[in-house]
């Protein structure tokens, strides 16, 4: 046997955390506008001959990982300098790795989506490892091809939803891609400068919901349903902030009769957006002891007196009445009310009528009501926590039918008495006359429509110019 003695280096090296997939180093700026840079090595990892491969980059040398994340669509390419190696980039998880972009000159490209999380692998060409810089370049913001249903006349088709199923899309409002042929509807008055898209339904003789309710992006969108044709677009309901941020609108879908529903930014914004379509049943209740609650500012409330209590009623408006009629309960904030039926979707004259009290023993809430055509507004005054019942029942022919009601919280200003202090010169604010009050007295004899009011102190004699 051979014995053989003598002098040696014994070199021990910790290998590098980030060799496998789940323990990639995460490149923290997840929006980079600019070159982010980090400096890795591939001497102490192993090679991981589970990983797919492209025909363009096989994978024979161990490699390090690295994962990041844009919250925008960009161009970007990865590179490696100082090393002769390669750079192989996946999308998906760990477990499921799906091959993205690949090339072994040590640079490559590819259009990063907003939202996936990519893997870089760096590893070396044939056995070769080494020390490297790794650079992530992310370029300009990369805009979604332009969608052809900004146009009524080209709304995209949804199928009509069954009950217990919704159908749902999920689409991108582009900047500058103006909604076209997109008619004033609620609070959407001048539509002309919003980016949005157009989609069309036909009705069942059902309730119906379309919503942005499930939208996680940040873009905050509308929803506005309109009847007719794109020739000459009637205005349904438009959806507010009703859902959080975001928007929803419910009316009945008449058999065959096609409706379309656009989706636009808030204030000229765009971005992604989900839009969902359901089906929904009216409600009605069984009498004045199991009413609908009602929250505030919610989505428009389909109500059906069809199936309604039967009720001989002789009370606020003192004209008496046989009726089938819904009841809805409201717990009072404080401030002034409002609910309406006027909607288009209402198919029946619906009046309306608050109390206060018991069933047993109601007593009529001091209101206001305005007439609309053939529907009914009222307003009335609360008071905090206590229990307000609202009484919706048809009058003349037909009397029974599905409806459309509306309950919203006034503004304090919407009544002189409560003009709001909130104006300073030099300042603006977006607001609304949708639930104000009809508007007080005024110099001009054309001011009858609604109105908001606001109280201003000028410290000294002066020409104050008020625009809106």
């Amino acid at each position: 046997m051979r014995r053989a003695s003598g002098v040696f280096t014994l070199v021990i090296e910790e290998l590098e955390e980030n060799q496998q997939c789940s323990n990639a180093v995460s490149i923290a700026d997840t929006n980079p506008t600019g070159q982010v840079s980090i400096f890795g090595s591939t001497k102490y990892s192993n090679i991981d001959s589970s990983l797919p491969e492209c025909q363009q980059t096989a994978i024979s040398s161990s490699g390090v990982w690295y994962s990041f994340c844009l919250d925008s669509t960009r161009f970007v390419q990865a590179r490696v300098d100082d090393f002769d190696g390669s750079v192989t980039v996946y999308s998906g998880s760990c477990n499921e790795l799906q091959y993205a972009a690949a090339d072994s000159s040590g640079k490559v490209m590819w259009t990063a989506s907003k939202g996936e999380k990519y893997w870089v692998f760096v590893h070396g060409v044939g056995k070769i490892t080494g020390d490297f810089a790794l650079s992530i370049l992310a370029g300009g913001l990369l805009r979604p091809t332009p969608n052809s249903n900004n146009q009524c006349i080209f709304s995209e088709r949804l199928l009509t939803p069954k009950w217990g199923t919704a159908v749902s899309v999920t689409n991108t409002t582009v900047n500058g891609h103006i909604a076209y042929h997109a008619p004033g509807c609620g609070e959407l008055l001048d539509p002309s400068t919003s980016s949005g898209l157009w989609y069309s339904v036909i009705g069942n003789g059902a309730g119906l919901r379309a919503s942005t309710c499930d939208t996680t992006s940040g873009f905050i969108a509308r929803v506005a349903v309109h009847g007719g044709s794109c020739q000459s677009l009637m205005c349904i309901d438009e959806g507010g902030p009703n859902c959080g941020e975001e928007s929803s609108v419910a009316w009945i879908g008449e058999v065959r009769k096609e409706y379309f529903i656009l989706v636009e930014g808030l204030s000229s914004s765009f971005g992604e957006f989900n839009l969902t379509l359901e089906e929904v049943i009216p409600q009605s209740s069984s009498g004045c002891t199991t009413p609908v609650e009602v929250s505030l500012n919610q989505i428009s409330i389909l109500g059906s007196t069809v199936d309604g209590s039967s009720h001989d009623g002789r009370l606020c408006i003192g004209t008496a009445f046989a009726s089938s009629t819904v009841w809805y309960a409201i717990e009072g904030t404080g401030g002034a009310m409002f609910a309406s039926t006027c909607d288009p979707n209402s198919d029946i004259f619906a009046k309306l009528e608050i109390y206060t009290g018991d069933c047993d023993a109601l007593k009529c809430s001091p209101s206001e009501t305005y007439g609309f055509g053939n529907q009914m507004a009222i307003e009335w005054d609360t008071v905090l926590g206590e229990n307000y019942l609202l009484q919706v029942y048809g009058s003349g022919t037909p009397g029974n039918g599905d409806f459309t009601i509306n309950v919203e919280e006034l503004p304090s200003n919407h009544k002189c008495t409560g003009a709001s202090e909130d104006f300073e010169f030099g300042s603006s604010l977006r607001v609304s006359t949708v639930f104000c009050s009809k508007a007080g007295p005024s110099s001009r004899s054309d001011i009858i429509e609604n109105g908001s009011w606001y109280k201003i102190d000028v410290p000294t004699r002066q020409r104050v110019i008020f625009s809106a």
